[in-house]
């Protein structure tokens, strides 16, 4: 066990119950620098959130901080198989958790018909939530109908399901998507 889940660490974490952020999947790194870029640009105080990266290996390691946080959030971004330790990850979050989902993916599809938790899914899919729209001249972000621009051009698919998880994150910590929208314009991402 690293020492970010060791427990001493827990340990601190229990008292001071931190906002967390667990992300698994394909595009875990790039989504984690996009959300950090958000967050780090936003909020003053740098330890109000713990941002974990995961794969089907050590999960289980992050259900701790999950359960315990003030405000959990699981991201799951695309898989390639649906693993039984991401199965029992997603089995046990605890009902205040945001679960973040690609719904590009079909896979996640169906993982986000399995929890009660609440779910915000972003993507390219007429479905989602929080929806791409990537033209020539830059991404746009339709929200119930509401679009958004983000003065964001000539990105990957990759590269824009990043950005659509970090709008999502900043969303779910009570930033409006204006505001997002014009971090993303400010800061060049």
């Amino acid at each position: 066990m690293n020492n970010k889940t060791g427990f001493l660490f827990k340990l601190k974490f229990f008292f001071k119950r931190s906002i967390v952020i667990v992300i698994i999947g394909d595009e875990k790194e790039e989504s984690e620098q996009e959300i950090s870029k958000i967050l780090n640009i936003h909020f003053k105080n740098k330890k109000a959130f713990l941002i974990f990266t995961a794969d089907n290996k050590n999960i289980n390691d992050f259900n701790f901080f999950l359960k315990f946080s003030k405000q959990p959030i699981f991201v799951v971004t695309r898989i390639k198989a649906l693993q039984k330790n991401i199965l029992e990850t997603i089995d046990s979050l605890p009902n205040k958790t945001n679960f973040v989902v690609n719904i590009d993916d079909p896979i996640i599809e169906r993982v986000r018909k399995l929890t009660d938790t609440k779910v915000l899914s972003f993507g390219f899919s007429r479905e989602s939530d929080f929806i791409a729209i990537n033209d020539d001249a830059s991404l746009k972000i339709n929200y119930k109908g509401n679009i958004i621009p983000t003065w964001i051009r000539g990105k990957s698919q990759k590269e824009v399901y990043s950005i659509l998880c970090s709008l999502v994150i900043g969303f779910i910590l009570g930033l409006n998507l204006v505001e997002i929208s014009q971090i993303f314009k400010k800061n060049n991402i």
